[in-house]
């Protein structure tokens, strides 16, 4: 059974540690990617997603909000991207004796993205990741998901996602 988790990107601080953590090649185990056409150098993803919501309007705001305390209304905050964690149970790995292996992992995940995100820009990141609480190794893909659809132009609504 596979563990999905999703979190929403507002902050320039949570977009830089989730660009460092998919960008790292000591943790990275496997790489791939969805409709990233034109970007050829694989760790500059997060300059090309910017780069389509720039060009659809996406790097701001969609709704303004009122101020609690004066009243004014103010730019709501922006969710640019979704990051989801595909994580696998310690059984099914095979660095625990089960029957995935990080490219089967990985096929998993491009089917998933295939299905569930076909008109979005997506990166994936194959980790080896330690549960501290059951001491256990398994296989996690991390998903980042641009939130402009390429074939509408519109902007992904995926519900408000924990930040």
């Amino acid at each position: 059974m596979t563990i999905i988790k999703q979190t929403g990107v507002q902050s320039s601080g949570h977009m830089k540690n989730l660009r460092g953590y998919i960008n790292d090649d000591r943790k990275v185990i496997l790489r791939d990617s969805l409709n990233m056409d034109g970007c050829t150098n694989p760790k500059r993803w997060a300059h090309h997603m910017w780069m389509t919501r720039e060009v659809y309007g996406h790097n701001k705001a969609a709704r303004r909000v009122r101020d609690k305390k004066t009243g004014e209304l103010k730019e709501a905050k922006n969710t640019i991207l979704f990051h989801q964690i595909l994580g696998f149970n310690p059984d099914e790995c095979d660095l625990n004796g089960g029957w995935l292996s990080p490219e089967a992992c990985m096929r998993y995940a491009k089917e998933y993205v295939g299905k569930h995100y076909p008109n979005q820009q997506i990166v994936m990141a194959l980790h080896n990741e330690y549960c501290k609480a059951d001491k256990t190794h398994r296989y996690a893909v991390h998903i980042v998901i641009n939130r402009t659809d390429l074939s509408t132009g519109k902007r992904l609504d995926e519900g408000r996602g924990k930040s």
